[in-house]
């Protein structure tokens, strides 16, 4: 249910992610953390071996700035 630029923000990451994994599930850029937000995260947090629980906690985030990071160096 949150909104704003946070959100936008990871949804941009999760989008850009989506191009690096298989069955990556699309995001809506639309800055609500709407269920299509909350089921990026969960296949993000399996992806890298966190609780599945569709919260962008710390561990998430920290995560998701980490792989954003590498895979915008191997571009």
């Amino acid at each position: 249910g949150d909104n704003g630029e946070l959100v936008y923000i990871i949804q941009v990451m999760l989008e850009r992610l989506r191009k690096n994994f298989d069955n990556f599930p699309a995001t809506t850029v639309c800055g609500n953390y709407n269920a299509d937000t909350v089921k990026a995260v969960k296949m993000f947090q399996q992806k890298v071996g966190l609780p599945q629980n569709g919260i962008m906690d710390c561990k998430t985030w920290n995560m998701l700035v980490n792989c954003c990071e590498h895979t915008h160096k191997t571009i």
